[in-house]
């Protein structure tokens, strides 16, 4: 009884010390494989049930949502945008402005938008100041994250 008692109290600590991911700009863990897996735009289409993922993400990102219209579960706060599922801790995108080097580099940004719920995936755009978007796909009862590649 002490054994299964040990074993219950074992697995609650262990639950509990469940964290939220958060992706930062700042670390680059979205370029991480273990964070966000890369998947292809034809991967990404079967997914979505979709053709011409790149002309529909970018409508729908032209018709995205305002701050204060995010679906349930969304959240955007400042430079920070929070995905939440049932039981499971929140996923949080957070941005950041890089400013220019000490050697005359270019200053860079990086922001997180919440961009179309579909059935079983969320839409994210990552915005950068000189390059064009890249897209994550968010699985709602998971939260794994697929980063769609451009080609």
């Amino acid at each position: 009884m002490k054994r299964l008692i040990l074993g219950i109290v074992t697995c609650l600590a262990l639950i509990g010390q469940v964290q939220a991911l958060t992706i930062d700009a700042r670390v680059g863990n979205l370029n991480d494989p273990k964070v966000c897996a890369n998947i292809r735009r034809a991967d990404a289409e079967a997914r979505l049930h979709i053709t011409d993922s790149e002309t529909v993400f970018n409508n729908l990102y032209e018709q995205r949502p305002k701050k204060n219209r995010l679906p349930k579960g969304i959240s955007q706060t400042g430079n920070t945008l929070v995905i939440t599922a049932p039981n499971l801790p929140p996923l949080k995108f957070k941005g950041a402005y890089f400013p220019p080097g000490k050697n005359g580099g270019e200053s860079d940004e990086e922001y997180y938008v919440y961009v179309h719920a579909f059935e079983k995936y969320h839409l994210i755009a990552v915005e950068y100041a000189h390059d064009s978007y890249d897209y994550v796909l968010v699985d709602k009862t998971t939260l794994k994250l697929f980063m769609v590649d451009r080609s």
